[in-house]
């Protein structure tokens, strides 16, 4: 039995990172004589946003309306303490365009690091406040996970996992992935949404039986 789970979400979304924690969750209670590799994988929200980002509470008002992003960041701020996340809307400065933190989190699987990656950049955006569209930002990040400083500032100024990045974000549109997270488990199984840890519990269980 094996366990192989793809996750496609993007960095600025709230309810991936609640997913995150629900499927870290979920598999430490995980029978560990069953292998199991997660694969990170790059969806964007709005590729349209420019490199630089927008400001933030403009583009969320504009978005969804100012009351609505108030109630949201409430309940989210709430909901998030159940699963160990410190969100702080009130430091996000930036929307930023998530093309070059995806491109981070491609090289971290490269590099044998990609969960660690994944949750500190989900982190800095929204714990921190941080401006997770800023390459410098993202290199820090890289840093304080164990990625050399030569090696990010190599990549970063090369073209290398643009046409990765690019083929994941393809390969999510020709799946009909439309709504983030979305967890694929063994190629057959999938949830769309941060489902509860006792349902990734479950669908981990069957999926790697039917992997068998």
């Amino acid at each position: 039995m094996e366990l192989k789970i793809e996750v496609f979400s993007d960095i600025v979304c709230p309810w991936c990172y609640v997913g995150k924690r629900r499927l870290d969750a979920a598999l430490k209670s995980f029978d560990s004589r069953i292998p199991v590799s997660v694969t990170w994988k790059a969806f964007q929200l709005n590729p349209k946003l420019p490199t630089e980002g927008v400001a933030w509470a403009e583009y969320m008002h504009q978005k969804f309306g100012a009351q609505r992003v108030q109630e949201m960041n409430a309940n989210l701020t709430e909901l998030g303490k159940e699963d160990g996340i410190n969100f702080r809307f009130d430091k996000i400065q930036r929307s930023p365009n998530t093309f070059q933190a995806h491109r981070l989190n491609w090289l971290a699987r490269q590099e044998g690091q990609q969960d660690e990656v994944v949750e500190a950049v989900f982190r800095a955006y929204f714990s921190e406040g941080k401006d997770i569209g800023e390459i410098q930002t993202l290199m820090k990040i890289g840093a304080a996970c164990g990625i050399p400083l030569q090696r990010l500032q190599r990549f970063f100024g090369s073209s290398e996992g643009v046409s990765e990045v690019q083929a994941e974000v393809q390969e999510a549109v020709a799946r009909d992935i439309s709504m983030v997270p979305h967890f694929v488990m063994n190629k057959e199984y999938w949830i769309s949404g941060a489902d509860t840890i006792e349902t990734f519990s479950n669908a981990c269980r069957v999926a790697a039986q039917a992997s068998a």
